[in-house]
């Protein structure tokens, strides 16, 4: 009986380890464009202009989404070049990381008063359009 135990938990464990080796290490990162980003805060900026507060909500909501899957791609390249002990790519990756950090906090400050901020949102979110890699 005891032999019996030992072969099953001998065999969990070697097809768990089996298994944990046939995943990947990480799913495949939403694509952000900078042509996309980019044409979605001039719409933004377009909407402040009009004083249409709905719908620039709604645009800005769509711009963080896309920042926010930017941040993901970041954080993979970022893994990716730690795992192959590229200190050069991961020092970069986290600069940047840093920087779009705190473009991303400065606009979400700045979004409350859209219309007084206009200028200083969209300048804001064009250098972060330009950090996209």
């Amino acid at each position: 009986m005891k032999r019996i135990l030992l072969v099953c938990s001998l065999f969990v464990a070697a097809s768990t380890a089996v298994f944990a080796q046939a995943t990947p290490s990480h799913p495949a990162p939403p694509v952000v464009s900078k042509t996309e980003f980019t044409a979605k805060v001039n719409e933004l900026d377009a909407l402040i202009a009009l004083d249409n507060k709905t719908a620039a909500d709604a645009k800005y909501h769509e711009i963080s989404q896309l920042v926010n899957n930017e941040m993901i791609v970041l954080r993979y390249k970022m893994q990716d070049a730690m795992d192959a002990h590229n200190d050069a790519d991961k020092t970069h990756y986290m600069e940047l990381s840093k920087s779009q950090r705190m473009l991303n906090a400065q606009v979400m400050q700045l979004k409350n008063d859209m219309a007084t901020n206009r200028a200083v949102i969209k300048q804001k979110l064009s250098t972060f359009a330009d950090s996209i890699i």
